[in-house]
């Protein structure tokens, strides 16, 4: 809508190689006159940093995952061919009022990427209210 906003870039390499382009995005209001400012890495996750400089917690987040080509400057920054398809995620996180705190992109050479989820399945839930006119014999 045309709001200002500050904005951390990054490149993740391994072995040289660049792997990651990302960027986070934060409110002024949120951001001006601390840390996020800097052009230094922090030592630590940047959602840490986040918290403790802007004062709110990250409750939970929002992630999309698409597959597409890259645009010149992606394929350029992860030295992959412009035909190469990327994974791209758009990550937004929130604090417990549902007011964004950080709104988030990485993309990653789709050919060199590997997305592992792990999570708990719950098992099925109990009849709450069995049938009491029911006899099991």
């Amino acid at each position: 809508d045309g709001t200002e906003l500050l904005v951390r870039r990054h490149i993740v390499r391994t072995d040289d190689v660049p792997v990651e382009v990302g960027a986070s995005w934060f409110r002024p209001d949120d951001a001006n006159g601390t840390s996020l400012e800097r052009r230094e890495a922090f030592g630590r996750p940047l959602y840490q940093e986040a918290e403790e400089e802007i004062g709110r917690r990250y409750a939970s987040a929002t992630d999309q995952i698409t597959a597409r080509q890259p645009s010149r400057e992606e394929a350029e920054l992860l030295q992959i061919r412009p035909d190469t398809p990327v994974l791209h995620l758009l990550h937004v996180a929130y604090d417990a009022n549902r007011r964004p705190i950080e709104v988030a992109q990485a993309t990653w050479p789709g050919p060199m990427t590997t997305l592992t989820e792990e999570y708990a399945i719950p098992g099925p839930a109990a009849d709450p209210d069995p049938d009491p006119g029911l006899v099991l014999g």
